[in-house]
C-alpha cells in the first residue's frame, strides 16, 4: 500500500485494523482509541508521531505500533472504550 496522511473516521464496529507499511503520519487520533470492539490493530512501519497511547479496548489482543516516530508511549488512562 501507499496510503498517506492521517487516519480519518473509522466505523465504530470495526474489529480489525491493519494499516501497516504505508506512509501515514500525525498523531494517533481519538477515533482509534474508542473502537470498543477492536481485536487487532497494526499500524507498524508508518510515520506516526507524538505520544502513542497504549490504552486499548478489552477486546484488543494484538497491537503493533513498531517502526514509527513516536516520541513517547504509555497509558493516558481509561476512556469510553472501557465503559460497560
Amino acid at each position: 500500500n501507499n496510503l498517506s496522511g492521517a487516519i480519518g473516521t473509522l466505523p465504530p464496529e470495526l474489529t480489525w485494523l491493519d494499516l501497516a507499511e504505508n506512509n501515514l503520519s500525525g498523531a494517533i487520533s481519538e477515533p482509534i482509541l474508542i473502537l470498543r470492539k477492536l481485536v487487532h490493530i497494526d499500524i507498524s512501519k508508518n510515520q506516526f508521531s507524538g505520544h502513542a497511547d497504549m490504552t486499548f479496548a478489552p477486546s484488543t489482543v494484538h497491537a503493533n505500533y513498531s517502526n514509527n516516530k513516536f516520541t513517547s508511549a504509555g497509558f493516558n488512562g481509561f476512556n469510553a472504550a472501557y465503559e460497560s
